[in-house]
């Protein structure tokens, strides 16, 4: 999973560099591959069965382990935490980069690259070329655009920061766990 949001950041900032009021057509290749690799992320909330479980059963733990308790407060506020910023990231592609497309009159097929030149990126989709020409430089001249994906690097970078945190109080609440018993 935080490969994956790091892999979709560096698409995201790796847009950044060709978005621009003077970006050209011999940029839309690299373009494309930016997209398709920023966008390439979905909700993927991390799952938490055992120290559900756990959190269920509290009153069954005996522990006067004041940082324990803390740790198994502040969980569920984590993954909330979480799940709100992975659904925004997601809220980013499916509205906010699509609304833009349809604005700009751009065929989300030429800019996924499935221009009638180039092959499906991904063989899962049957999808057909499209039969639209766009001109890449109206999208990466947008300043539109540029706040889009604005929100995607700082929805990845939070997420990031939470992802980690996330297995680091994981890692401590079982640890507290097993010097428990």
């Amino acid at each position: 999973m935080h490969a994956g949001l790091k892999g979709s950041l560096a698409g995201t900032l790796k847009a950044f560099e060709l978005i621009g009021p003077d970006a050209t057509d011999l940029a839309s290749p690299d373009f494309r591959t930016a997209i398709r690799k920023s966008m390439n992320i979905g909700l993927a909330t991390p799952q938490q069965a055992t120290l559900r479980d756990v959190l269920a059963a509290r009153n069954r733990i005996v522990s006067e382990n004041i940082e324990l308790w803390s740790l198994l407060q502040t969980w569920p506020v984590l993954m909330g935490d979480l799940d709100v910023d992975w659904r925004n990231l997601e809220r980013n592609r499916e509205v906010n980069f699509i609304d833009a497309l349809v604005r700009l009159d751009i065929p989300m097929l030429n800019v996924i690259g499935m221009a009638a030149d180039e092959p499906s990126p991904d063989s899962r989709l049957q999808l057909p070329q499209s039969n639209f020409n766009a001109d890449l430089t109206v999208l990466m001249r947008d300043p539109g655009i540029e706040t889009v994906f604005t929100m995607r690097a700082i929805r990845s970078q939070l997420l990031i920061g939470l992802h980690k945190t996330a297995i680091e109080t994981a890692g401590e609440i079982i640890g507290y766990l097993e010097n428990e018993n």
